[in-house]
């Protein structure tokens, strides 16, 4: 018997070439392989955006609160709230 667990939640996202990106991550089916989705929520400055990641891309995952995730991102959110809506 095999037992499928699947993931949500804010993270850091740690990829090759000693790049770094941080949102509110989950799985996503697409193109016939499963990508790890990257929302990234908008700022003052910039709107929220998605990105789509295989996993042969991917150094490491590391689980973080919300306001953890948003004081890594390099536009940073007034405060950890802002941009979810």
């Amino acid at each position: 018997m095999t037992e499928e667990t699947t993931f949500e939640g804010w993270c850091i996202v740690e990829l090759f070439g000693h790049q770094q990106i941080a949102g509110k991550v989950s799985e996503k089916s697409m193109a016939g392989t499963t990508l790890l989705r990257v929302d990234v929520p908008k700022t003052s400055q910039r709107p929220a955006f998605t990105k789509f990641y295989g996993g042969g891309a991917i150094y490491a995952i590391m689980p973080v609160s919300l306001c953890f995730a948003c004081s890594k991102m390099p536009i940073k959110l007034l405060n950890c709230t802002d941009g979810l809506n």
